[in-house]
């Protein structure tokens, strides 16, 4: 049995404390009755019937964008050849898989596994650092 056809939902009215109990538990003479004007408040359309689904859905919408770039790191092949040569410079240069060298900002694609390499007795920052995407290194 699903969990979803267990946990069904009924909208119920909240009934308000008879007056003679309220007096009781709070001691005065205010009526259980509301005097303040009608809150009028346009909420969203629910996306399924029941809550739980409702916010089952919010929640894969928000999600979706970053499980799809799981879906595609855990699909990741990772045979790329290496660069022969290196180039040793401030900022990032990308090597595309078939052989194109170029400067970059940052890494152009939104899916790379990165490392960063220390070398402790010179300091605590990066002293090398390197992606692999799809795309190039």
């Amino acid at each position: 049995m699903k969990l979803s056809s267990i946990l069904q939902f009924e909208a119920q009215r909240i009934s308000t404390v008879n007056e003679e109990l309220h007096r009781h538990l709070f001691q005065s003479d205010v009526p259980s009755t509301s005097s303040a004007e009608p809150l009028h408040i346009e909420l969203p359309k629910l996306k399924s019937p029941s809550l739980q689904n409702h916010f089952r859905i919010i929640s894969e919408e928000l999600v979706r964008k970053y499980k799809d770039y799981l879906d595609l790191a855990a699909s990741f092949p990772f045979s790329f050849p290496k660069p022969l040569q290196w180039k040793c410079e401030i900022g990032w240069t990308r090597y595309t898989h078939s052989g194109d060298i170029e400067q970059v900002e940052y890494p152009k694609e939104d899916v790379f596994f990165f490392d960063v390499e220390t070398c402790v007795q010179d300091g605590q920052l990066p002293t090398l650092a390197v992606a692999l995407s799809a795309e190039a290194w």
